[in-house]
């Protein structure tokens, strides 16, 4: 399967396709996966990670941000 993928020219699609292919392939792996532990060290780091996002909410860009600025950047 994944020789067959390879063989595949992606380039023919638009950045904005090839966004929306990753986010099918995401939502197809969401769909079936099952929880699972973190580890202890896992844990700490995304605890640390939502205290400085609490702390300097002003430091982040939502996802939406952060595509269009992509988008934009690979149209120039």
């Amino acid at each position: 399967m994944i020789d067959a993928l390879k063989k595949l020219d992606f380039n023919q699609l638009t950045v904005a396709e090839r966004f929306d292919l990753i986010g099918c392939l995401w939502d197809s792996i969401e769909d079936e996966s099952k929880p699972f532990e973190l580890t202890d060290a896992q844990q700490e780091e995304l605890r640390r990670r939502m205290k400085h996002h609490d702390e300097h909410p002003d430091d982040f860009h939502s996802w939406d941000e952060v595509k269009s600025q992509i988008l934009n950047r690979r149209s120039e």
